[in-house]
C-alpha cells in the first residue's frame, strides 16, 4: 500500500492523520459519553490530537530524530497529570480510574497516528472500545455480586455479634433435665436465652 499520501511531512499528509486522531479520539469518546462516564467525546478527540501534535511537531522539527520516545515520554506524563484530575475519591470509594486509563489510551492512539503505518493507531482505538463494550458489562456483574456477597456477609455478621452479645448478658448456656421415675425416658432439653 502506498502511505506517500499520508507523510507527515506534508500539509496534506498531516491533515489527514489529525483527522484520523480526531476519528478515533471520537468513537472512544463517544463510548464513554453514551454511557454516561466523564470525560466523553470532547476531552478524547483533545486528547488524542494534542498526543499526536506533540509527537508530529518532532518529527516536522527534525524528520531523521531517532529518539521520539521522548517526546512520547512527556506526552504520557502530561496525560497522567490530566487523568489525575479525572480519579475522584467519594470516601471509601474510588471513581474515574477507568476514564483516566481511557485518556491514556486516547493519548497513546494520538501518538501512534504519527507512524508510518496508521492501522496500529486504528487497531489500538478498535481494541480500547470493543474493550469498554465487552468488558464493562462484565465488570458491572461482578460489581454487582461483590455488593450482593458483601450484604449478606454484613447481614450475617450482625446476627451473629448479636447473639453474642446476648448470650454476654444472660449468661453461658443452661441445660435443664427433666427426671421422671423411669431412668430410660430420660430427656435432655437445651435452652439458651436468645
Amino acid at each position: 500500500m502506498d502511505f506517500e499520501i499520508l507523510d507527515i511531512l506534508t500539509p496534506l499528509g498531516f491533515t489527514l492523520r489529525v483527522l484520523l486522531a480526531i476519528a478515533l479520539g471520537f468513537i472512544i469518546g463517544l463510548e464513554r459519553q453514551w454511557t454516561r462516564h466523564e470525560a466523553g467525546i470532547v476531552t478524547n478527540v483533545i486528547v488524542c490530537v494534542a498526543s499526536f501534535g506533540y509527537t508530529a511537531f518532532s518529527y516536522l522539527v527534525d524528520p531523521d530524530a531517532n529518539d521520539l520516545t521522548r517526546i512520547a515520554a512527556n506526552v504520557v506524563t502530561g496525560i497522567g497529570f490530566l487523568g489525575t484530575g479525572v480519579i475522584l475519591r467519594d470516601g471509601a470509594n474510588i471513581r474515574g480510574l477507568t476514564t483516566a486509563a481511557t485518556v491514556w489510551a486516547s493519548g497513546a492512539v494520538g501518538l501512534l497516528c504519527c507512524v508510518d503505518d496508521i492501522s496500529f493507531a486504528i487497531i489500538l482505538a478498535a481494541f480500547v472500545v470493543i474493550a469498554h463494550l465487552l468488558l464493562h458489562p462484565l465488570s458491572v456483574y461482578i460489581r454487582k455480586k461483590r455488593k450482593h456477597s458483601r450484604s449478606q456477609h454484613r447481614s450475617h455478621e450482625t446476627v451473629l455479634q448479636k447473639t453474642r452479645s446476648k448470650l454476654r448478658l444472660n449468661g453461658p448456656e443452661k441445660r435443664e433435665y427433666d427426671e421422671d421415675d423411669d431412668d430410660e425416658d430420660e430427656e435432655e432439653h437445651d435452652t439458651a436465652p436468645v
